[in-house]
């Protein structure tokens, strides 16, 4: 006869009764006593023995560092509970102290320093700290060209032991370290005043923590930083004690958090220390800080792409100054993003879940890097569609100090795509897109109001900061030239050297940056620009001339602007570009370098004296090199040789090669008087165009 009751039901009812037979009570008896016995075996060892294990182990340390020239002395030396130790008034000197007063002080000291082991996790994960608390440590790392008191202390005397090569690659690799210190950390820390100092030839750099701790997840604690420079009274250094002048105050901040070791996760949040309502980054160029950042570890694991890494973060009131990316300091009241990426053998990627904010700007990201012998290169971000109003209230003021103040209407959204093989690199891909909706419309513009190109203004230039001219674009300035009285060879000739497809594109030429981008990487220098004329424009008459990171971007975005707009008429900006550039030292404007190379007015320019003036625009202040011995143009000077070889090309059959025999006004030559007669090539940076060789932009 079956029975009804299920197999779990029935394996229940089997371990029920077997736990409750005599047989198995006996069993546990016996086994409970044995273990009972075993366990007070050893612990009666072990608090007979420890001390001697304690005292051998100290000697053997002592005599490991004595071997590598360290003295180590402790004034007391017991245990804290079970399985810990402490030390009481620790010091490691060097012992051979020579000449030198840069030892004087010890290698390590402390007041008082606990450890204990962590037994479950020494049985899972091997060697692992329980408790790690330290008083009043103090370390002093000395690193110069003739003094250094912790080199010693990791060299090793033992023959290098021969390990398997592994089959991981780097990020395994890395990864699995990383895990097995985490995993092997204390679960408990407890530091107070602690302080590291580090010193070389040329600075004094201290860390301290006036307290951290650490308590299973919880993590808390405070850092300060601060630098000194050496002073020698003019000595070298060498064996004497610098003296070290204070040259950064005290920064620092305080944290507070969780971390996981067990899955390697947590979070953090810091904030500034000593009731300071700001966080200033120490040892970052022209200065970092914040007003609260708080940052997450979502994961950090193995997946079959390779390793994962997905955090995301959020700082409050973020200021920077950096003279590479703006004059000025820039602010960014809010930026949080989120990062997801892969580390695998043969390449590291940002997933596109990965994102930043910007104010109240967010764009999603990707990126990606092949690596091996033909390295891939990507990036690609993407704005999705944002109120215009929006975009630049969120455009952080000082990176974009004339276009953040714009009032504006509509909508906007911005695509960027970048590719590129090591291997080919004339096959990148650029793609740069704003595209507006059809009610996007600019209310009121900000510090830089192109509506002034299309009146008479005051331009001023600048060199090096310092005001060298300054002059009336318009007809108040007898050299002002309107566009319909500029011979047609001018614009043909600047066109064709810096901008041949200007009447056709929205003031960024994609494809010039985009051949740029694949010269530059081949030849691995920056030698030839993708500047638009109506960059160059917005640039004379906005922006300045620094070069800043800051100043390009926005020199794109208002030249876009502007173009789709519809503010200015390209006419027009070629006519303001004509009459403000420097065609040469003190030089400005078409009408004054055609009155002064040529005796001429700018209608009476021909073919080859404009390939001249046009081959001087990306240096003017070469223009002397141009010229020869009898006043003619040199056929060798670089980019005029190039460009008349350009021009030629365009109408071979209807050419008059005689016009390229420049003669130079004998004002002009005896300007240049004394100048050396070699033949020098023009700087590199000549604009969209590069004078190394004979490869165009289709127009």
């Amino acid at each position: 006869m079956s029975s009804n009751k299920s197999p779990l039901k029935a394996i229940l009812e089997f371990l029920q009764n077997f736990v409750k037979s005599p047989r198995f009570i006996k069993t546990s008896k016996i086994t409970g006593i044995v273990a009972g016995i075993i366990l007070l075996l050893f612990f009666v060892a072990w608090f007979s023995l420890r001390g001697w294990i304690l005292n051998t182990a100290y000697a053997k340390i002592q005599n490991k560092l004595s071997a590598k020239g360290y003295t180590l002395t402790v004034q007391e030396k017991g245990f804290d509970g079970i399985f810990g130790v402490h030390f009481n008034d620790i010091y490691l000197n060097v012992s051979h102290t020579d000449s030198s007063e840069l030892l004087q002080y010890p290698l390590l000291s402390a007041k008082e320093v606990s450890v204990s082991i962590s037994i479950w996790r020494t049985i899972w994960h091997g060697p692992s700290l329980g408790n790690v608390k330290a008083i009043k440590l103090v370390v002093n790392a000395i690193d110069s060209a003739n003094v250094n008191n912790f080199k010693a202390l990791y060299a090793s005397d033992d023959k290098p032991k021969e390990t398997p090569k592994s089959k991981d690659d780097l990020a395994n690799s890395i990864f699995k370290k990383v895990k097995k210190i985490i995993s092997q950390a204390p679960a408990w820390v407890d530091l107070e005043d602690v302080n590291i100092h580090y010193q070389d030839s040329a600075r004094h750099i201290t860390l301290n923590i006036p307290v951290c701790k650490y308590v299973h997840s919880d993590i808390s604690g405070e850092i300060n930083f601060s630098s000194a420079n050496p002073y020698l009274n003019g000595a070298k250094f060498k064996s004497k004690a610098p003296i070290f002048i204070q040259t950064s105050a005290t920064k620092g901040f305080a944290y507070n958090g969780e971390l996981d070791r067990d899955d390697l996760t947590g979070e953090i949040t810091i904030i500034g220390a000593n009731k300071k309502k700001f966080v200033e980054l120490p040892f970052v160029v022209g200065g970092m800080g914040f007003k609260k950042a708080h940052f997450v570890l979502n994961s950090l694991d193995q997946t079959r792409k390779g390793i994962e890494f997905d955090a995301q973060g959020e700082i409050e009131d973020l200021k920077a100054e950096s003279k590479r990316i703006s004059d000025t300091l820039v602010t960014v009241k809010n930026c949080s993003g989120r990062f997801v990426a892969y580390f695998a053998k043969n390449y590291v990627e940002l997933d596109s879940q990965s994102q930043i904010q910007l104010n109240g700007i967010k764009t999603k990201l990707f990126a990606r890097v092949d690596m091996g012998e033909n390295p891939k290169y990507a990036l690609q971000f993407h704005i999705p569609t944002i109120p215009a109003q929006q975009f630049f209230s969120s455009l952080p003021f000082g990176l974009f100090r004339n276009t953040s103040t714009i009032k504006a209407s509509g909508t906007l959204t911005y695509r960027f795509r970048f590719e590129l093989e090591h291997k080919h690199p004339s096959k990148c891909i650029l793609e740069s897109d704003m595209e507006t909706s059809k009610d996007f419309k600019i209310l009121q513009w900000g510090l830089a109001n192109p509506n002034k190109l299309n009146t008479a203004f005051v331009h001023e230039f600048y060199d090096k900061g310092e005001l060298v001219a300054q002059f009336e674009v318009g007809h108040g300035n007898p050299f002002f030239t309107s566009y319909n009285d500029i011979s047609p060879a001018v614009p043909k000739a600047v066109m064709k050297s810096e901008d041949p497809s200007f009447f056709y594109h929205k003031g960024f030429y994609t494809e010039a940056f985009r051949s740029s981008i694949a010269h530059n990487y081949r030849l691995k220098r920056f030698a030839r620009g993708g500047s638009t004329i109506s960059m160059q424009l917005i640039k004379n008459v906005f922006l300045g001339r620094k070069k800043t990171m800051a100043r390009k971007i926005e020199e794109i975005l208002l030249v876009w602007l502007i173009e789709d707009q519809h503010i200015v008429s390209k006419t027009r900006m070629l006519e303001v570009y004509l009459n403000i550039i420097e065609w040469g030292p003190g030089i400005f404007g078409i009408g004054e370098a055609a009155d002064f190379y040529f005796d001429k007015h700018p209608s009476e320019i021909n073919l080859g004296e404009a390939a001249f003036l046009a081959s001087i625009i990306p240096s003017p202040k070469s223009a002397g090199w141009a010229i020869d011995s009898s006043g003619h143009v040199k056929d060798r000077f670089g980019h005029f040789r190039l460009l008349k070889n350009r021009l030629l090309a365009m109408d071979s059959a209807n050419a008059d090669t005689s016009v390229f025999n420049v003669q130079f006004s004998p004002r002009a030559i005896r300007r240049f008087k004394g100048k050396p007669k070699s033949d020098v090539i023009v700087p590199q940076d000549v604009g969209i165009e590069n004078i190394e060789n004979e490869e165009l932009i289709p127009e």
